[in-house]
């Protein structure tokens, strides 16, 4: 038998009168911290419009600074100053031979040039998100990114290169135009020969984000899960990376020689290796590390999130102050 509708409306009332008196109303709030549940630690997403992403520089007095919406930054000296950038779009990465010849690349396919007077957008021929640059000389340089994206400038003309991968890449170095390597994404580590790219075995499925060397038989690559990987000429291998964390997630490995080696990433993290091994080293940040870069052994740059800019000066690591008048 079907209620009648007098039975419905009084059911409804009781019901009602009970959520008034004493029940919990249902309402969707907004997930905290502590309500979430992962399986593995939370990181922070350090990409947002106070990031800067990469740093170099052709001398101590000449350094610049890249970042979120087209930022650049110059330091001269004395003082941090802002650079006309004829773009809004994200600078992930920097490569230069000289204070007059700088570029920078990053979201759409972004490519500009620095003459030592005027950044010029550049005609990449792709508009693939591109994360890194590198080059041996101004007339043979090569970006790289997404969806296994790798351009090559020859001077006059950036071309598109089989990469021999679909993954994305994050990081491009090399030890001679024969000897390049790119790093990205399910331990992908693509080979350069002078001729063509062909993958090598890194023993691992880890995102890795950075690749840097002093000599060809000398080349450290770092990523997720505390990866850092070692290339002695022939064979890739793991290295203990001196954190705690396993979950530590390194964003990029440069050095001043073989036995002075810097790898920074998420959560402030800045290990150093001395020829022998890697150890931790105080940072005084929490904030993700995108990039690390220097002249010597103590004038290192590291940057990242929260418009972070450390120095170390060969003792420690310090906050600059690079405030835009």
């Amino acid at each position: 038998m079907q209620p009648s509708r007098t039975h419905l409306v009084v059911s409804l009332l009781l019901l009602l009168a009970l959520c008034v008196s004493g029940c919990t109303p249902i309402v969707a709030m907004p997930a905290t911290e502590s309500s979430k549940v992962a399986s593995a630690p939370a990181r922070a997403i350090s990409f947002g419009p106070d990031q800067l992403d990469a740093i170099w520089g052709s001398s101590a007095q000449d350094i610049f600074a890249f970042g979120y919406d087209g930022r650049i930054l110059h330091y001269d000296g004395a003082k941090w100053s802002r650079m006309e950038s004829a773009t809004v779009n994200t600078l992930e990465a920097v490569w230069g031979t000289s204070g007059s010849n700088v570029f920078t690349n990053g979201d759409g396919g972004t490519i500009l040039r620095y003459d030592g007077t005027t950044w010029v957008p550049m005609k990449a021929g792709t508009y693939e998100y591109l994360v890194a640059l590198w080059g041996d000389a101004e007339d043979n340089v090569f970006a790289v990114g997404d969806n296994g994206r790798i351009m090559h400038f020859d001077g006059a003309n950036w071309e598109r290169m089989e990469s021999g991968t679909p993954m994305r890449l994050f990081s491009v170095w090399g030890g001679s135009p024969r000897d390049v390597f790119a790093v990205g994404v399910q331990g992908t580590i693509q080979h350069f020969d002078g001729t063509t790219w062909a993958p090598m075995e890194s023993g691992t499925h880890n995102k890795l984000e950075g690749v840097w060397g002093s000599s060809v038989s000398d080349v450290f690559v770092v990523g997720e899960k505390g990866t850092i990987l070692h290339y002695d000429g022939s064979t890739w291998s793991p290295m203990e990376s001196g954190t705690s964390d396993p979950f530590t997630e390194f964003t990029f490995v440069w050095g001043s020689a073989p036995d002075d080696v810097f790898a920074v990433g998420h959560e402030g993290v800045i290990v150093h290796y001395d020829g022998s091994a890697w150890m931790p080293m105080e940072s005084g940040t929490s904030g993700n590390l995108e990039c690390v870069w220097g002249t010597a052994a103590d004038d290192v740059y590291a940057v990242g999130a929260g418009d972070t800019m450390l120095h170390y000066d060969g003792q420690s690591w310090s906050a600059v102050n690079h405030d835009i008048d």
